[in-house]
This record gives structure tokens, sequence and C-alpha cells, in this order.
């Protein structure tokens, strides 16, 4: 952090993801455990903006192929979004249990889809 920073909130999160295509009988042998801690930093010019950084944790090889953001050399290891009314709302549904955002997530596409296709549409806002 610069001195030109000020951090006016912080939250960390652990998701654990499961390789969607695996069979159901493999399905919870491999893993992902992503930690995802969020800051939210204002800059001297007042703008504010998400910093997110992510962390991975993994089962074993197999669960690589488990990671929100796919099974590649070149991760993500976080982000600065612009915060603004719509990318307030889609952090805050990042950073929300899997329990309570199977609320929001609808009912056709499976609550870890929906967090992956978050977290993959927050990834092309960075700025």
């Amino acid at each position: 952090m610069s001195d030109d920073e000020k951090v006016l909130n912080t939250t960390t999160s652990v998701f654990r993801f499961y390789n969607p295509f695996s069979s159901f009988i493999e399905e919870k042998k491999h893993w992902c455990d992503m930690t995802i801690v969020c800051k939210e930093v204002q800059f001297e010019s007042g703008k504010i903006y998400y910093e997110m950084d992510y962390e991975y944790k993994y089962s074993d090889e197999e669960g690589k192929h488990s990671n929100p953001f796919g099974y590649k050399d070149d991760l993500p290891c976080g982000d600065y979004i612009f915060k603004n009314p719509m990318t307030e709302i889609m952090v805050s549904y990042i950073m929300m249990p899997f329990e309570e955002l199977e609320q929001y997530s609808g009912g056709i596409i499976a609550v870890q889809q929906y967090k992956t296709d978050l977290l993959n549409a927050s990834h092309l806002l960075w700025d």
C-alpha cells in the first residue's frame, strides 16, 4: 500500500470449488480452496477501488482442474476493480457464502458455476 491509499474495509472469504466435469463419485475428492481478500481502497483522488487478492490451495494435482479460473499456468493473483453500483453488488456476491448466494443465483445453474462466472466477469473489469 502506498501513502496515497487508505484501506476502508477488508474482508476475507474461503471457497471450496469442485471440478464440475468430474463424475459424481469422484466429484468431492478433488478440490480447489480459493482464498479471496477484498480490500476497499480509497486513493488520494477520492476514487475507491476493490483490491481483490486470490490464493489457491489444491487437494492434489487433479484438484487444479477445480480452479474457477480454469486449469492454466497464468492464474490471476488479484485485480483492482473500480467501485460503482454494479461492481459493489458483484463483489458482494463474490464474497458471499455459497449457501447465501443460492438465494440470488436463480436455480438453472449450480451456485458454484454462478460464482465462477462472477469471478471471471470481474476479472475482465480490472482497472
